[in-house]
């Protein structure tokens, strides 16, 4: 790798670290504070490294669920597992 993604991928997993050690009790609020991880509530400020998978979304017009957003050149369209999503109670406005 190049330098500077060493050096990001050394931030990363140093922030990573310290998260971990909060977390298993080794640091103390105020430091977990002045590293941000926590904010001035106690919240971590940090996403998760991994995010979650999204929901399934639920088809406005005809209830159809377990549909995904994907992009397509045309714009973005509901997917079902047959491909695109395409209800008769739907109408062009």
């Amino acid at each position: 790798m190049g330098e500077f993604a060493d050096y990001a991928l050394d931030e990363a997993m140093e922030a990573e670290n310290d998260r971990w050690l909060y977390r298993s009790g080794a640091l103390t609020d105020k430091q977990a504070f002045e590293l941000g991880i926590i904010d001035h509530l106690g919240r971590y400020a940090h996403r998760p490294m991994f995010a979650s998978q999204p929901a399934p979304k639920v088809c406005k017009h005809c209830g159809a669920s377990g549909l995904v957003w994907r992009e397509t050149p045309r714009g973005w369209r509901l997917y079902g597992s047959d491909g695109i999503h395409t209800c008769a109670q739907y109408r062009a406005s």
